[in-house]
């Protein structure tokens, strides 16, 4: 019986980072698929998977500031400003989202 607790705790173990890992790289493919389309100016695109990414990680501040970013270059500049807030709470102190937030506020 002693044996079984041990092994089973392993298995819980090993479950859960598997399972941790899949987690993050579904993040990352979302993620890196939205850089490639911001990086070929395909905003919606983009969007989109900036999006996937925020639905499985609602706390990956830079996938917030590049859904910004992204927001920024349709010119829907006060969703933009909505999505540098949800940026600015992971995201402490970066000036690359403060000009952000400067260029939005001028431009509506």
């Amino acid at each position: 019986m002693n044996c079984k607790k041990p092994f089973l705790f392993i298995i819980l173990i090993f479950t859960f980072l598997c399972y941790g890992q899949d987690y993050n790289s579904k993040v990352l493919i979302h993620f890196n698929k939205g850089l490639e389309y911001q990086n070929n100016e395909d905003w919606y695109e983009a969007r989109e998977e900036y999006q996937q990414a925020l639905q499985e990680n609602p706390a990956f501040g830079e996938a917030w500031f590049n859904l910004a970013k992204c927001t920024y270059e349709i010119n829907d500049f006060n969703l933009c400003l909505s999505y540098l807030d949800s940026a600015e709470k992971y995201e402490k102190d970066r000036t690359d989202i403060r000009n952000l937030r400067g260029m939005c506020l001028i431009s509506l």
